[in-house]
């Protein structure tokens, strides 16, 4: 194989590579976007069942952007100890079960 080649087959994978990790971050980046909606839409009910101010509005809607830190920091420790595969294994069932809970009937609140 020629040098030619052999960059034009590297070039190949490597926008497939490209194209894939565009595709989960634009995902991850929707998921987010969902769960900040959700809580937009439920603001107005947690203010009127627990009489929250606006300021502890404000803490409620801007506790989904300090989650994700953490979220995203413990995970990156949790990938170097035990492996960014388990990881994923386990947090994508996770995130699953929270993404399609929320609209079914049974989890109604007060």
């Amino acid at each position: 194989m020629t040098e030619n080649a052999t960059s034009a087959a590297v070039k190949q994978g490597s926008m497939k590579y490209v194209v894939i990790l565009a595709l989960s971050a634009g995902m991850a980046g929707l998921l987010y976007g969902y769960d900040t909606v959700s809580i937009s839409g439920a603001i107005e009910f947690l203010r009127q069942a627990y009489h929250l101010s606006a300021g502890l509005q404000g803490l409620v809607i801007s506790s989904i952007m300090i989650g994700g830190v953490v979220g995203v920091g413990f995970s990156g420790f949790l990938a170097d100890k035990i492996g960014r595969r388990k990881v994923l294994l386990i947090g994508a069932p996770a995130s699953s079960s929270q993404h399609c809970g929320p609209p079914s009937p049974s989890a109604r609140g007060p």
